[in-house]
């Protein structure tokens, strides 16, 4: 007789911005651990913290369902304004950032000044 494993159960909500304790738990985190990896769920773009024991359970399941792209949980992870950086060939995982001033400008359409002409 096979058992069915374990059903994830990262909210699907954030706790508050910047969350640092892992948030495993469907609506209050049951657990109080440091959170340790980052995860991006790909299929609607939700993020989750977990700590080591629950990102090794999210390793052992079937990702073709649920997809998902994860990094280091770092300082800037969970934050507001904050982007994912997916990694390249080069990189072993992305990681979360501000945009630089300069970078934030491309995200943002300037406004025209009144009797300006574009």
């Amino acid at each position: 007789m096979s058992t069915k494993p374990e059903p994830l159960r990262l909210g699907e909500e954030r706790v508050q911005d910047g969350e640092a304790t892992c948030q495993f738990g469907l609506t209050v985190p049951e657990c109080d651990k440091p959170a340790t990896r980052h995860f991006m769920w790909l299929n609607d773009k939700s993020t989750s913290a977990a700590c080591d024991e629950h990102a090794a359970l999210i390793h052992s399941r079937d990702t073709s369902e649920t997809p998902y792209d994860e990094h280091t949980h770092g300082p800037d992870c969970g934050m507001p304004g904050a982007l994912w950086h997916h990694p390249y060939e080069d990189e072993a995982e992305g990681y979360c950032f501000f945009p630089a001033v300069d970078d934030a400008s491309l995200l943002v359409e300037e406004p025209i000044a009144a009797g300006a002409t574009s």
